[in-house]
């Protein structure tokens, strides 16, 4: 529900900006669609979103946390908003932070360094994730090989399983036909059960403690050989939509995002280092 509210509020200010330039819906009407729409945004991203996120999270993360989920999403919440405070002093913004112009500007900046964020990662991993020179090639005898071992590892896992169940149906059938003896002291049968225990060597406790243990180590080896597994059928299969039709117009894109991403840098360093002239846009002009 809030992302929709968000995200139809997001919609409302593009279509607001159009509106404006074209000059369509009367201007009293856009006047009051503003405020209504900068207004919902402002207390939903300053206001519901940040403390609802922290609310998630600590009702999600165990018993514990779930039981002071609104206390500390509470304190939470107002750290944000302290921080949200010293984001404007920090840029000399200055103003009070309950002020429409003031939330604005904070928000504008945090939103350009979240879009710079973005556009990094964006910018590495889209050439990353297209180029055919990133991809690992994996053979057919690679992932077979791999699939006889992680077979291998859930058929010991099996056999260890199998053998402490034996084992456990053992104790109990030697435990339900043990005869009781008549007059048998408390001392002698702590005794008797202390024999049989774990101290021994050799004995079913003793036994029963290795095996679980060779079986943890086991699955745990079994575990990671099918991540590997995974890992080697998605290169393959990575490998091989690489040389279909989409697969060649991803990598002329990777490669077309990576010159324009080195036009960029070679831009940006020309700007710090030559100069140019930042108080104008495509926009202004």
């Amino acid at each position: 529900v809030l992302w929709s509210c968000t995200f139809a509020f997001s919609c409302n200010l593009l279509l607001l900006v159009v509106f404006e330039i074209l000059d369509v819906i009367d201007s009293s009407l856009r006047l009051l669609d503003w405020q209504l729409t900068i207004w919902a945004l402002l207390l939903l991203l300053t206001g519901v979103l940040p403390w609802y996120h922290s609310y998630r999270a600590f009702s999600s993360s165990g018993t514990f946390w779930s039981r002071r989920a609104g206390p500390l999403s509470g304190m939470c919440y107002l750290v944000f908003l302290y921080c949200f405070w010293r984001l404007g002093k920090n840029l000399a913004l200055g103003g009070n932070l309950f002020s429409l112009r003031q939330a604005i500007s904070r928000l504008g900046v945090m939103g350009t360094w979240f879009i710079s964020i973005l556009s990094g990662y964006a910018a590495v991993d889209f050439p990353y994730s297209y180029l055919s020179l990133f991809i690992r090639p994996v053979e057919e005898n690679e992932i077979s090989a791999m699939e006889d071992q992680y077979r291998q590892a859930l058929e010991v896992c099996a056999e260890k399983k199998k053998r402490i169940l034996l084992i456990n149906q053992e104790v109990e059938k030697q435990a339900a036909t043990r005869p009781a003896r008549p007059g048998a002291s408390l001392i002698g049968a702590i005794r008797g059960m202390l024999w049989t225990g774990s101290g021994q060597p050799g004995s079913p406790r003793e036994t029963l403690r290795a095996l679980n243990a060779e079986l943890s180590t086991w699955e745990t080896l079994a575990q990671a050989l099918l991540v590997e597994l995974l890992e080697l059928k998605a290169h393959h299969a990575r490998a091989l939509d690489s040389q279909t039709l989409l697969g060649h117009m991803r990598n002329g894109l990777g490669y077309a995002m990576s010159g324009y991403c080195m036009y960029r840098v070679l831009t940006s360093f020309k700007a710090l280092l030559v100069g140019e002239d930042f108080s104008s846009d495509p926009v202004s002009r």
